[in-house]
């Protein structure tokens, strides 16, 4: 197993140009695109389930010491609930196929929907995460091109942690921010991290690998520049400076920039 691991490791890094995310296996949970599972959706509770589970050498994906931390993407819907999810577009991982035509049809037609997109013609290639409802998000399934099929849908930031808690996620975990737009939305990301961090990863250590290079305690926040200004505010702004007081507060003082882990958005 682990040989196709390396081989799947270095293929990423060239084509990647030797880019920070190749040296990471458990990229958007390890699966998706260019990744180790790469017939199963990324930020997916099927890929997670995949990344812990044993094969049938009693090795896990996760027992690589090239996973050095399970990282994911979290997004807030129009009703501020968050979820997993990478692109704020849902074409790419939520396609125009079949089995989506009809909710997706009663998506577009929704006046809710149209005010918060700003057109009275809606397609969906307009739709954003942050345009739907969580119940309007889960009624789509992930594309035919991925072995779960359209079964499974869009988890919740709850489930998933729930789920590593329950399948035994043996490292540490990187919540990247992508898009949160509220102060409810701001607040309950931050109440599940150190939820987990304190039922879950505090009392079972995670297993730290050389070259991991986030916080000690295995729960790290982190962010690309753009997307942490949009989420908390711009540089020197009382916003930001209120926001990364609170994040210190509930234990997260050093706040990760994706790529460049020495950088700490709360300096």
């Amino acid at each position: 197993m682990w040989s196709r691991a390396v081989a799947v490791l270095s293929f990423l890094v060239f084509f990647s140009g030797g880019d920070v995310w190749a040296k990471n296996l458990g990229h958007r949970v390890g699966a998706g695109k260019n990744e180790f599972h790469k017939d199963l959706p990324e930020n997916s509770i099927v890929a997670l389930n995949a990344a812990v589970t044993k094969d049938t050498t009693g090795q896990a994906l996760q027992d690589h010491p090239d996973f050095r931390y399970c990282e994911f993407d979290v997004q807030e819907t129009a009703d501020h609930q968050l979820v997993l999810f990478h692109d704020e577009s849902l074409v790419r991982m939520l396609p125009d196929q079949e089995f989506n035509r009809a909710a997706i049809e009663m998506i577009i037609t929704d006046p809710k929907v149209k005010k918060r997109v700003g057109k009275k013609k809606v397609e969906y290639k307009d739709l954003e995460t942050r345009h739907l409802t969580l119940a309007q998000i889960q009624s789509l399934r992930f594309g035919e091109k991925w072995k779960a099929g359209p079964v499974e849908g869009v988890p919740t930031l709850k489930d998933f942690l729930d789920a590593a808690m329950s399948l035994k996620l043996a490292k540490p975990i990187g919540a990247e921010v992508k898009l949160l737009y509220s102060d409810q939305g701001k607040n309950e990301y931050i109440r599940l991290l150190e939820n987990y961090r304190n039922l879950y990863a505090l009392p079972n250590p995670p297993k730290q690998e050389k070259g991991y290079d986030m916080s000690a305690d295995g729960v790290s926040v982190l962010a690309g520049k753009v997307a942490f200004r949009r989420t908390f505010g711009r540089v020197f702004t009382r916003k930001r400076k209120t926001w990364c007081q609170t994040l210190s507060k509930h234990g997260f003082k050093f706040i990760y920039r994706t790529g460049a882990h020495s950088e700490n958005h709360c300096r």
